[in-house]
């Protein structure tokens, strides 16, 4: 299966024009599958090909292999397609390893060399997700994705787009599963779709060519020159061992080229075949045609490529990449296995490529899931090398994102860590790998729990990952072992992130309490669990009982780390956080100031958090009334984060998001709608539409439109807001209330009272059974509905 490329999208033209006439142009396009939303509108705008101009080259293709066969069956691929008078359907169905993606590949070059306009792309096609993702990356190019970066709207409005568009289109689905997701992607005129499958039953939806093996003939050629030894009959003896299969054949080959001291005649490697034993995961079915040895073959190239000079690195290569996620694995994650040279790391990989062992396409390499099988069952059979796999595997998956926002890139990142860290898990899980080793990797799953709640989308599906997680260590470790302590304050963290502030906080009292008892009640650990607590007691609006709690754990912090500690400067901001929240403005810029002047002594003017030390005093003088003194500070703080962290990282998109905000409440909205607006873009690219934050900029716009007297305009994009929350954080969520109340009072200040009145009525009962009736939000939407009835305009 062919690997792919990173996360953003790249253009690069490849063909060239002709004489008299332009050419076809080919352009590709590279994107991880491994979710993610892409910068939708500035692509839109950018790209949009005339497709009866040019031929387009969409997806990530598989490299030629070395010595690549021309088949018969090419042949009989076309002859499949000329059966039909508009859309062939062609599946190439057969056993894994048997050539059926090289085959697609061949097939797409072939059409790839005929100057005829059109659409060449290779998909995905495992599951919907991954299949959508990558049909979304093509409407991209055709300029028809859904601007919300709904990858099923866009999967659909490319089908709409080539049956509409001239050219003559060819699909191919790789490793599909699904016959009934396939057919709902396929276009209906002027475009060829070919699939490869190990499923039979997509021969229902169009003719059928089954990839069986190669011919005795091919399989003699390919020994012959791949192995530069002049042979048919001993040639033809091997490739009957092996069932002229092909990954067997390049294994082979491969094995007698590399080790020609051992086998140098074609018999010598067949006779060391017929002594191995098969493994079980490869058994021979009575009446099967599937040859007894070719998991043999693919154990002795294994053996050849640890045998190479860098040996001892290809066999740790072999063993971390079997153990991970089949998509592949980035080539610059593998380089973490030496990271004082990543040298050794680079030849090791290249050495497997030529051994067939890898291939690799786009900065990621892949193990055929065969050969990983394999693997798995010869060099990873005892417990202690299967132990030392997977620590290696855990040092090399940590994924360097953001540390509260994710950017999109970050969220692929962070998806693809998880996967590969899920895949190592399913591998180690009922073996007898030391508890140091469980610890690690379920402290790493763990990390990716928490940096998941942070991406704010997906919650659901994350919170049920971390009870998993939660549950297998406390199941494997005990409940009070550190890395089961950690894994239930992360899944904490996600209940809150959600909305479900109550689990929250039970989890994090209960997880206070095993820390205090296990760590002690001044261990850093356990100050911060304390600290997590006290932020869960204020977003459930018990400011109260926060400030109380931070201001216990600020004298901890301070006697234990010393004043000066980072801790303990954060510690005096959430406690500043926590008095700003409660009105006691004039305490929290006393204290905001203090700090800020700390962090500035102790960390530099140009640290992130002291950058973000000044923005928080700025919302505090905002909050005061003293908005030109918040403006300036405002803009002072943008400069910097723009100089010290780029104009696309979270902080300084969020800085550009709270200088707009002063400037409407400045009165000075011209110049507010302007930067919400272009910082609304910019989140969309870097954090995508439906990130928490994102969403947040669009209600603050709304605000300014409102301000402006807009409210029409600011009713539409509230109405937006809520729609998304809806679907995203889910209809109880803090902020999904919140954005039912800001609607109401956009239909109040539109005149539209009884729509307000209803709206109101139907949120305040939600907030008093979801937050309770002393919340902040509840007390808000109870206030705005007592005003509005008891307003002598409401009648």
């Amino acid at each position: 299966m062919p690997g792919t490329a990173g996360p953003d999208t790249h253009l690069q033209p490849t063909g060239s024009a002709s004489a008299g006439r332009a050419g076809p142009v080919t352009v590709q396009i590279s994107g991880s599958p491994i979710g993610g939303n892409v910068a939708i509108q500035i692509v839109n705008r950018a790209v949009r090909h005339d497709l009866t101009e040019q031929l387009l080259r969409v997806g990530d293709f598989p490299d030629v292999p070395i010595r690549f066969v021309e088949r018969a069956t090419l042949e009989e691929i076309a002859d499949g397609f000329r059966t039909s008078t508009q859309v062939s359907l062609c599946s190439l169905t057969g056993l894994r390893g048997i050539g059926k993606t090289q085959l697609a590949a061949a097939y797409a070059r072939q059409r790839l060399a005929e100057p005829v306009a059109g659409v060449v792309a290779w998909f995905n096609a495992e599951s919907r997700e991954k299949l959508e993702a990558e049909l979304h990356r093509l409407a991209l190019i055709l300029g028809v994705a859904d601007p919300d970066g709904d990858a099923r709207a866009s999967a659909r409005a490319v089908v709409r787009a080539l049956n509409d568009r001239s050219g003559r289109h060819l699909l191919i689905f790789d490793n599909a599963v699904d016959p009934d997701l396939i057919a709902e992607y396929r276009p209906t005129r002027s475009t060829r779709t070919l699939i490869t499958s190990t499923d039979h039953r997509f021969a229902v939806i169009g003719t059928q060519v089954h990839v069986s093996t190669y011919t005795r003939d091919e399989s003699v050629g390919y020994l012959i020159t791949r192995t530069a030894r002049t042979d048919p009959a001993g040639a033809g003896e091997l490739a009957e061992l092996l069932g002229d299969h092909a990954l067997g054949l390049a294994v082979a080959a491969a094995t007698i080229t590399q080790r020609s001291t051992r086998f140098p005649t074609f018999g010598d490697y067949s006779t060391f075949l017929r002594t191995r034993t098969l493994a079980e995961t490869l058994p021979r079915h009575p009446g099967s045609d599937y040859p007894l040895p070719m998991d043999t073959a693919l154990r002795e190239a294994v053996d050849a490529a640890v045998d190479h000079t860098c040996g001892p690195i290809i066999d740790m290569l072999l063993r971390v990449i079997a153990i991970l996620a089949p998509e592949g694995v980035l080539v610059d994650t593998l380089h973490r296995l030496i990271p004082e040279d990543r040298g050794l790391v680079a030849d090791a990989i290249d050495a497997c490529r030529n051994l067939s062992i890898l291939t690799g396409t786009g900065g990621r390499v892949v193990m055929h899931r065969l050969t990983a099988r394999a693997l798995r069952e010869y060099r990873l059979t005892d417990d202690e090398t299967l132990d030392a796999t997977a620590r290696s595997a855990v040092a090399i998956l940590r994924p360097d994102v953001s540390y509260d926002s994710l950017t999109v890139h970050d969220a692929v990142v962070v998806a693809e860590t998880s996967a590969h860290l899920d895949h190592a898990w399913s591998v180690v899980e009922d073996r007898a790998i030391t508890t140091e080793t469980a610890a690690a990797l379920l402290r790493s799953l763990s990390a990716t729990v928490w940096h998941s709640a942070r991406s704010g989308t997906s919650l659901s599906a994350t919170i049920e990952r971390g009870e998993h997680i939660a549950a297998r260590s406390s199941t494997l470790l005990g409940s009070e072992h550190r890395a089961t302590l950690t894994s239930r304050s992360n899944l904490a963290d996600a209940y809150r992130e959600a909305g479900r502030v109550g689990e929250a906080i039970a989890l994090y009292e209960a997880v206070l309490t095993d820390y205090e008892r296990v760590l002690g009640s001044e261990h850093p650990a356990t100050l911060t669990s304390r600290n997590n607590l006290a932020r869960a007691y204020r977003e459930a609006g018990r400011v109260g009982e926060a400030i109380a709690l931070y201001e216990a754990v600020l004298t901890d912090y301070e006697r234990v780390l010393g004043s000066e500690h980072p801790a303990t400067l954060a510690s005096r901001n959430n406690l500043a956080d926590a008095y700003r929240k409660a009105g006691r403005v004039g305490e929290a810029i006393a204290l905001y100031e203090a700090v800020l002047t700390d962090y500035e002594r102790v960390l530099g003017s140009e640290h992130p958090a002291t950058l973000t030390s000044r923005s928080n005093l700025a919302d505090a003088y905002r909050k005061a009334g003293r908005v030109d003194e918040a403006i300036t500070l405002h803009e002072a703080v943008l400069t910097d984060r723009e100089r010290v962290l780029g104009s696309e990282h979270p902080d300084t998109m969020a800085s550009r998001s709270n200088l707009a905000d002063a400037y409407r409440k400045a009165g000075r909205v011209d110049e507010a709608i302007t930067l919400h607006e272009a910082v609304l873009t910019d989140y969309e690219r870097v954090l995508s539409s439906e990130h928490p934050a994102t969403m947040a900029s669009r209600n603050n716009l709304a605000s300014a439109y409102a301000t402006m007297g807009r409210a029409d305009d600011a009713i539409t994009l509230l109405a937006a807001v809520l729609t998304d929350r809806e679907r995203v954080l889910g209809s109880e969520h803090p902020d999904t209330l919140t954005s039912r109340n800001n609607l109401a009072y956009g239909y109040q200040a539109a005149g539209r009272v009884d729509e307000a009145i209803t709206l109101y009525e139907a949120v305040l009962t939600d907030c008093d059974r979801v937050l309770g009736s002393k919340h902040p939000l509840t007390r808000t939407v109870d206030t705005n509905l007592w005003w509005l009835i008891s307003s002598p305009f409401s009648d």
